[in-house]
Order: structure tokens, then C-alpha cells, then sequence
């Protein structure tokens, strides 16, 4: 059923488990680099044009901070 769900909407299917730790981090890094790809580069506080130090927590000022996912 998941498999024809998926054709139907056009996107891949691949089948994971978390117990036996099978393609989860496949599936994560595939679905990264498909975000990257429409974006058209670069995700996170370096696409922003942000400084690195400012990743991970709250700057002064009550300004939160941003990540980088790749």
C-alpha cells in the first residue's frame, strides 16, 4: 500500500527501520540534499549569510540564533 501511495504521488519509497537501524540514515541524508538542491545551495546560517559564532543559542539582546544543517 505505502509503495503504490508513493508512485502515485510521485516520490521514492524506501523502506527503514529504526529498531534494525536499516537505511535511516540514508533516507535522512537523501532527504537533505534534496532540500539543498531546490533550495540551490548551501542550508542554514552560511545560505542567510550569517556569522558561524552566532549558531547555537541566544544572542544578547533576546535575538535567537540560527543552525546549520549541512
Amino acid at each position: 500500500m505505502a509503495r503504490q501511495r508513493a508512485e502515485r504521488w510521485g516520490v521514492p519509497y524506501v523502506e527503514t527501520s529504526a529498531k534494525r537501524r536499516e537505511n535511516v540514515d540514508k533516507v535522512f541524508y537523501d532527504l537533505m540534499r534534496e532540500i539543498k538542491r531546490r533550495k540551490g545551495g548551501p542550508m542554514g546560517a552560511s545560505a542567510a549569510g550569517l556569522d558561524h559564532s552566532q549558531v547555537g543559542g541566544k544572542k544578547k539582546g533576546g535575538i535567537k540564533k540560527l543552525c546549520t544543517i549541512l
